[in-house]
């Protein structure tokens, strides 16, 4: 019995070291710009302010759920964008918990008429934490007396977070039709051990996003699809051996759009791992100063059969705080 309870804590704490170590990451990546990439700071011209929530996994006590909160501005005098945002990522059976808040800065560079470059910084703050006494030790079981301790010598037992700085890099580049970004998060690779002493490196998180826009209204004038536009778009994610690819397109009808996206694993971790993880549905509509995506995720796979992946995210646009109110100078070819 004893055995038994050891093996299952070093299960957890090993299945804690590899959630740990992964960022949470959104479907609808393109509503939440100024996570995906610092360098949207400011870039729509204006002031603007993002959430996003995601619920995955419901059934079984595994659900995990992340949120995301930004605001971000842009300052003609500066030419410059700046931004600040918080997430949070909670995982009820390992009773994980992640925070952080990030300060986000990008320049606007005019290279050409046609072309835009937007190198971009942030630098954040990071809370891990991790409920270490709601696990049961092997030194907590007392097998003379028949009795569990209410304590442990183990050094993981009275260590449940850890405080870290991070910083991250980026660069977008963009003209009428055509984006691409990228993103290198975690540069200084934070400890973020609990161990007393402990050494665990957090991995960079590297990000190429970009995209396409095709404008159908002048094909389709004076029909139903006057202003319509097709954004083909992907986004490449890689953290340590963790690797995913999502691409698919969105179309947007006036105030309405209807996209696709694909999950898949370009490179298999092991034997077992799929290529193709879920196929993701987004809608999303707009009314005034507010947009409103909404994402299901549809597994292929047999983690699909946990409850589920969805997605609500909300964004509103109001007038510039640092110069009043300008025309938005919104990226037409990425659909935020």
């Amino acid at each position: 019995m004893k055995n038994k309870l050891i093996v299952i804590c070093l299960f957890t704490l090993l299945f804690y070291g590899s959630t740990a170590a992964q960022d949470p990451i959104f479907t609808q990546f393109h509503s939440i710009p100024i996570l995906l990439n610092p360098s949207f700071s400011g870039a729509s011209g204006n002031s603007r302010m993002n959430s996003g929530y995601r619920l995955q996994w419901l059934d079984y006590g595994n659900k995990i759920t992340t949120q995301f909160a930004s605001f971000d501005t842009w300052s003609e005098s500066l030419n410059s964008g700046i931004g600040v945002s918080i997430r949070n990522h909670t995982e009820e059976f390992t009773k994980y918990n992640f925070t952080q808040i990030d300060l986000s800065y990008s320049y606007h560079v005019k290279l050409t008429r046609e072309w835009t470059f937007l190198p971009g910084l942030s630098l954040g703050y990071g809370i891990k934490s991790f409920n270490f006494q709601g696990m049961l030790l092997g030194d907590q079981i007392d097998i003379v007396n028949g009795s569990i301790n209410q304590s442990s010598i183990d050094q993981y037992f009275n260590s449940n977070q850890v405080h870290f700085v991070d910083a991250s890099t980026s660069f977008l580049l963009y003209n009428e039709k055509i984006w691409l970004g990228a993103s290198i998060k975690h540069l200084n690779r934070p400890n973020i051990s609990f161990s007393n002493g402990g050494n665990l490196p957090l991995s960079m998180f590297f990000s190429l996003h970009g995209g396409y826009l095709l404008s159908l209204s002048p094909k389709y004038r004076n029909t139903i699809f006057d202003e319509t536009n097709l954004f083909l778009t992907f986004n490449y994610m890689q953290q340590s051996r963790y690797n995913r690819l999502d691409f698919g397109a969105q179309i947007e009808i006036e105030n309405l759009s209807f996209g696709i996206l694909v999950s898949t694993i370009p490179a298999k971790m092991d034997a077992n791992s799929h290529t193709l993880s879920s196929v993701n549905a987004i809608v999303g509509f707009k009314f005034s100063q507010f947009k409103v995506g909404i994402s299901n995720d549809f597994s292929t796979s047999n983690i699909g059969k946990m409850g589920g992946t969805y997605e609500i995210t909300l964004q509103y646009n109001f007038e510039n705080i640092f110069d009043g109110f300008k025309r938005p100078r919104r990226l037409k070819c990425i659909p935020y």
